[in-house]
């Protein structure tokens, strides 16, 4: 987590650093889903006071990164297939509108550091760097999103896709997947040097789409990270992770209830 601390005298107010740090700790699942929060322990982590804390909280749960429950604390939020969806879909339209406004004109510049991206990714993949990779890909899209003169578009909309985030972070740990998401990056920037615009569209969405593919599995692999939030299904039983690991509640959609501890 050492990316993701405070930092004094950066210009930011307590209040929004402490936000930001709280809330990156979420989307790299450095907090997992399903975490209660302790405004004392989060205080003493960031070295700040509760109130800039319980801030943060509020904000995170209008967005729906944790949960308030009335009586038992703040949770980091399960993470919701249907939001999941939503969210990919949020991002495929972004990316291939800009993709279609300039990525047949691309000057060999931009190429060379497209092709920069993947070389560097590669290099994460031996060593099993994860958040290397994850650094990275942001910036490989962020890019073919900023060629198309609409910079920013990326940080407004990326915003938006928090969830999306987490899911993306966890699949990356599955078996040949860093593989295959630096392959695809490899084939598109082959497709925008030629220039092909209609099979560089076709690669890149079916590399966002990889994230939903992948969904099945990584809920069979992580069923205490996910709501079950399919129509006329049971209720999952979910361990709530602390510090000291589960404790004596599980949480379902609509509410959380007791249960015998483990």
């Amino acid at each position: 987590m050492q990316e993701r601390n405070m930092r004094r005298g950066s210009g930011q107010s307590v209040r929004a650093q402490g936000y930001a740090v709280i809330r990156e700790r979420i989307v790299a699942l450095d907090y997992k889903p399903g975490r209660q929060l302790s405004e004392n322990e989060l205080g003493a982590e960031l070295g700040v006071s509760r109130t800039p804390v319980r801030e943060a909280l509020i904000r995170l749960a209008d967005e729906g990164l944790v949960e308030v429950v009335p009586q038992l604390g703040t949770f980091v939020s399960l993470i919701n297939v249907q939001q999941i969806r939503d969210q990919q879909f949020v991002r495929e339209a972004v990316e291939r509108a800009a993709l279609s406004i300039r990525g047949d004109r691309l000057r060999p510049d931009e190429l060379d550091a497209l092709r920069s991206y993947v070389a560097r990714q590669r290099d994460t993949e031996p060593a099993a760097d994860y958040e290397g990779f994850f650094a990275l890909d942001e910036s490989f899209h962020r890019m073919l999103v900023g060629i198309s003169g609409y910079s920013g578009a990326w940080p407004a909309a990326r915003r938006a896709w928090a969830h999306l985030n987490r899911v993306r972070r966890l699949s990356l740990m599955m078996p040949t997947v860093l593989k295959r998401l630096i392959a695809e990056h490899e084939t598109l920037v082959a497709a925008l040097s030629l220039p092909d615009l209609q099979e560089a569209d076709r690669i890149l969405t079916r590399h966002l789409r990889a994230v939903l593919e992948l969904l099945p599995a990584l809920r069979e692999q992580y069923p205490g990270y996910f709501l079950d939030d399919e129509a006329g299904s049971a209720e999952p039983a979910i361990g709530v992770t602390t510090a000291a690991g589960t404790d004596g509640w599980r949480g379902f959609r609509g509410g959380w209830q007791m249960r015998t501890p483990i």
